[in-house]
């Protein structure tokens, strides 16, 4: 029969274990989310500024009964070239950001487990 300071023990593994998970898995949503944000704003930036520069130009300029020169798709492009470098570098900076933390993680469920705190569990220490 096991004694108190043993089911403690094992009662305190389990709990890290969970802990571990729960984190392991939290990290992977973050890092699922901000990619899709990432796209999805950087397509609504996109969007929003072709309808914008196009009202612009039938609203105010009324050229509408004018064709799209080549000078303004040329300036529609760098702009949207902009936002992609923009958004990417903004979320680029994040994604890695949460990288650090899995990383972080994984070393401190090493750490764990070489004190003998948890036991390697290959379920926790799935892909790096």
């Amino acid at each position: 029969m096991m004694n108190n300071r043993e089911r403690d023990l094992s009662s305190l593994d389990a709990l890290e274990k969970a802990f571990f998970r729960i984190e392991f898995a939290r990290i992977a949503v973050q890092e699922r989310m901000i990619i899709k944000i990432g796209l999805y704003s950087f397509a609504a930036a996109s969007i929003l500024w072709w309808f914008y520069y196009f009202v612009i130009q039938t609203v105010l300029y009324g050229r509408l009964s004018r064709p799209l020169s080549l000078h303004d798709f040329k300036f529609i492009v760098v702009v949207n070239l902009i936002l992609l470098f923009l958004w990417c570098s903004v979320f680029l900076i994040v994604y890695l950001g949460i990288r650090y933390k899995k990383q972080h993680m994984h070393e401190l469920y090493k750490e764990y487990s070489r004190l003998g705190n948890v036991k390697e569990d290959p379920e926790i220490m799935w892909k790096k």
